[in-house]
């Protein structure tokens, strides 16, 4: 499962930025809207094998609108929020970043992850918890500061041979 979500993630990462060169007109909110639109048209497509599954049980288990509403109104609110500002921020970075340095973005999801199962739990994390989060943000950190050092590097040698050769367009 975890490879097949990994090679979904690439497939999505390199399909969306390539989506986004060719509508290089459209703006990234009407891109992003779309996506929200499909997403939404799949989940209602797939709730009925959800249901056929037993997935949707928590009513029964005492857990309905009047003892967990307000948990059920939040949960909703914060995904809708994560959501609209993932996708539209994803959208963003696909158009200004390589999809190599843009797919590590979802590291962030990794993170904000443990964060949240920690305070679920309400506890510390573990050395090795800790250890882990902080050098899958620092390989990302690392990553955009090399990305961002080579562009101007190749940037300050194009204007370097440009000078010297006197035949650079202004």
């Amino acid at each position: 499962m975890a490879l097949a979500a990994v090679v979904l993630w690439v497939w999505f990462a390199i399909a969306n930025q390539a989506a986004l060169a060719a509508r290089p007109g459209m703006p990234s909110g009407v891109w992003s809207a779309l996506i929200l639109v499909g997403g939404g048209i799949l989940m209602v497509a797939f709730y009925p094998a959800g249901a056929a599954m037993g997935l949707f049980q928590l009513p029964k288990l005492g857990f309905g609108w009047s003892v967990a509403g307000s948990l059920y109104l939040w949960g909703a609110c914060l995904a809708l929020l994560a959501t609209v500002c993932g996708v539209w921020s994803w959208n963003v970075a696909s158009r200004s970043l390589p999809v190599a340095l843009a797919a590590q973005l979802i590291v962030s999801e990794t993170a904000f992850g443990v964060i949240g199962g920690l305070i679920v739990h309400a506890r510390w994390p573990s050395v090795m918890e800790a250890a882990g989060v902080a050098i899958l943000i620092i390989g990302v950190l690392l990553s955009v500061r090399i990305f961002y050092q080579r562009q101007f590097r190749v940037g300050d040698a194009m204007q370097t041979n440009c000078s010297q050769s006197r035949g650079c367009p202004s």
